[in-house]
């Protein structure tokens, strides 16, 4: 193995692995990012339950039937994740000695639902291995999470050594604070963040296994978040090369368990969202007057194409009053959503500028084959637009979703470990430069390192400091 692969595998461990097992212990159950709801998909697969159940309950609110959707789970794994968000040593030990109860309950989770559970396996693995050691619901808990760990720390591995270029850029994304945040967790964005790493590593060389490999694990990260599909078009470049049509076959072939899996989840799992009843904004297209109890997606999407140009404004004010937001989330993810009134700090400007050393690092690097000036500016065309559309279509679809019904046309739903699946494609997109100038690939990895190295102490201290020291 070259000693720069060696070099980026070691700082990938040295990073990663102790950040990674500190939110794994530190990080209190429950408290990742709609860690239930993930856990509760990972135990249905304990059971064979691949496909979520929708059914009719009573609304609360109202009293009148509703649709909902969601998973039987166990009932101590649950009752787990019940941490606070500031906890003391009498939570903890109430957590800890949390009794075995192995009765299910149906767990409503009409947000994971909707997810193919490929990244769900480890944890499941875990969550199996705790049960057939009859360990205590805290330890299994704590196994299942150590599943998706490793299988995170697996992923990437082997992204950064079957790369032929572009280590460094996929080293900023999987060590960064939102990654390493997540890969501790049953939050399944971390696993699928290395998929996507992955599967991009895989088609930086042509080859007819990683070619299929990279193919079948897009399928795998689209099925899981259907928003981002359009992405999977990047495999078909360059457009401008011998094989196109191959290509384009290939593609069509791996976007149909895609569509397949987006077809059975509509008509058979996904439902609005239900939320506290609220009177519907001045956007609405009807009766302002009515109490609604849930998102209306379909009213979502009438307001956005009455008029069509909606489409446009909406991305644009989103991005125009959230972007900085959205970017400090995705740097500063703990404690998640606590950052909209604190302006950048020298933290996020040395991750900024370890991005930029990264991207710089994938111009100047070395590459097997050097694209002609062409093809390589086409490929940055076409796979950047690629991006833009999915992630214009990501926020049109959070609208619809999750926004009140007429409430305007900012879209406050996005959060920032929604850019994690972007980043991957841009090792395919950001052309080689074209002169003889190349860099050693420690060069642009120092600024990397010395965030890296930085947040294996500042991570574990601010989970300590967040939700403990209170």
């Amino acid at each position: 193995m070259p000693r720069a692969k060696i070099f980026v595998l070691a700082v990938y461990i040295f990073c990663a692995l102790p950040v990674c097992l500190a939110t794994l212990v530190l990080l209190p159950p429950g408290l990742a990012p709609d860690e239930p709801a993930h856990l509760a998909r990972a135990e249905g697969l304990l059971h064979g339950a691949i496909l979520a159940v929708r059914k009719t309950n009573i609304d609360p609110f109202t009293g009148k039937p509703e649709a909902i959707v969601g998973i039987k789970v166990e009932r101590d794994l649950q009752a787990v994740t019940h941490a606070p968000d500031q906890v003391t040593l009498a939570d903890m030990n109430s957590l800890t000695a949390t009794p075995p109860d192995r009765r299910k309950f149906f767990d409503q989770i009409p947000n994971t639902a909707r997810y193919f559970p490929i990244a769900y396996i480890p944890g499941t693995i875990g969550l199996a291995l705790g049960l057939a050691l009859h360990l205590s619901p805290y330890l299994i808990f704590l196994l299942g999470r150590a599943g998706m760990m490793l299988a995170f720390l697996l992923l990437g591995g082997l992204a950064l050594w079957l790369t032929a270029y572009g280590e460094v850029l996929l080293l900023a994304i999987l060590i960064s604070p939102m990654t390493l945040f997540l890969g501790g967790s049953f939050n399944e964005d971390a696993v699928i963040a290395a998929m996507v790493c992955l599967a991009c590593a895989l088609l930086t060389q042509p080859s007819r296994w990683r070619r299929y490999t990279a193919l079948a694990l897009l399928a795998g990260v689209m099925s899981a978040k259907l928003l981002y599909a359009p992405l999977l078009a990047a495999a078909v470049f360059p457009l401008n090369e011998p094989g196109l049509w191959q290509r384009l076959r290939e593609t069509a072939i791996a976007a149909l368990p895609v569509l397949l899996w987006g077809g059975i989840i509509a008509a058979f799992v996904v439902v609005p969202f239900g939320i506290p009843p609220y009177h519907p904004g001045p956007l609405y297209l009807g009766d302002r007057s009515v109490w609604l109890d849930h998102t209306d997606p379909a009213m979502g999407l009438r307001i956005m194409l009455h008029p069509p140009t909606r489409l446009a404004i909406a991305f644009y004010e989103t991005n125009k009053y959230y972007m900085r937001f959205f970017l400090r989330q995705f740097l500063e993810p703990i404690p998640v959503g606590a950052l909209s009134a604190t302006p950048p700090t020298p933290y996020h400007w040395a991750w900024g500028m370890a991005y930029v050393s990264a991207l710089l690092g994938l111009i100047f690097n070395k590459r097997p084959e050097r694209a002609a000036l062409q093809t390589a500016l086409l490929n940055f065309a076409g796979i950047t637009a690629l991006i833009l559309l999915t992630y214009w279509l990501l926020l049109i679809g959070l609208y619809m979703d999750w926004n009140f019904a007429g409430g305007g046309l900012l879209i406050f739903s996005f959060v920032g470990r929604y850019f994690l699946p972007f980043l991957p494609f841009f090792i395919l997109a950001v052309p080689a430069w074209q002169g003889k100038i190349s860099l050693p690939i420690w060069l642009p990895a120092l600024p990397v390192l010395c965030v890296g190295i930085f947040d294996l102490g500042y991570l574990p201290v601010k989970l300590v400091t967040v939700y403990y020291l209170h």
